[in-house]
């Protein structure tokens, strides 16, 4: 395999992280769109896949989803 930066990228963070925002409380699935309260209008892929402990938008962070 050649060294890719774009899939070494994406293949490490897949590996090793769970999808935050499928995890938050604000999170929503409306008519097969992701949304929430940082994003409106759609939760763009990379977002998804962020650190838990970094901004989402707007000043909006991650909050863990009640069980």
């Amino acid at each position: 395999m050649q060294n890719n930066p774009f899939s070494k990228k994406y293949l490490d963070m897949f590996v090793t992280t769970l999808p935050k925002c499928e995890l938050c409380k604000r999170y929503q699935l409306k008519n097969s769109l992701e949304v929430c309260g940082a994003f409106p209008n759609g939760i763009p892929e990379d977002v998804i896949w962020e650190p838990f402990e970094k901004e989402c938008n707007n000043s909006i962070f991650f909050e863990e989803a009640e069980e």
